[in-house]
């Protein structure tokens, strides 16, 4: 886990701040527990893109072994889902839990996929949200999809490799369909 994704409506009204806000109270929750979490970047539209939040984990996380990663990323996906069923989240309307944060270039992209790549144990596809980013699509997905052996299903995985990019940064998170 790198950093998370969160998205919020702009329309009828921009609720950028009160979003921003429910994700650093939600930070701020995990943080009772690992204090750590409180030097995280935060990022409102990153890169000029309205509608996005992203939190930056990597400056503090390479101080972190992986089990501890683990336990701080369980944590934040129970309390977003306590959060959610006690309807204390009104303005995020999308939150992605992200494995890695890379530099928007096809070969970083792939690599960062193909350390990833055991985390795929069944049918899997991809998805991209490019942003308008000029990307030769075909060859990023060609390229990511190379390392990772199992199936592949279009229409019904059992998981999503989810690639977002986000200018110059890129996050790719493996979803499992539940």
């Amino acid at each position: 886990m790198e950093g998370i994704i969160a998205s919020y409506p702009l329309v009828p009204k921009d609720v950028g701040f009160f979003a921003r806000f429910e994700v650093m109270n939600l930070i701020e929750e995990v943080a009772q527990k690992y204090p750590i979490l409180r030097k995280a970047d935060v990022l409102l539209n990153p890169n000029g893109h309205k509608g996005l939040i992203l939190v930056d984990f990597r400056p503090i996380f390479y101080q972190l072994d992986l089990n501890e990663v683990n336990e701080i990323r369980k944590s934040i996906e129970e309390t977003y889902t306590s959060w959610l069923k006690e309807r204390k989240i009104r303005y995020i309307n999308r939150f992605l839990i992200v494995d890695a944060l890379v530099e928007t270039n096809i070969d970083k992209i792939a690599e960062a996929v193909k350390k990833l790549k055991d985390k795929v144990k069944g049918r899997w596809r991809i998805t991209l949200k490019t942003r308008k980013y000029p990307i030769n699509r075909e060859e990023l997905i060609s390229k990511a999809a190379e390392p990772i052996s199992q199936p592949v299903d279009l229409e019904n995985p059992e998981y999503i490799v989810q690639i977002e990019i986000i200018d110059n940064t890129t996050a790719i998170a493996i979803i499992k369909r539940e």
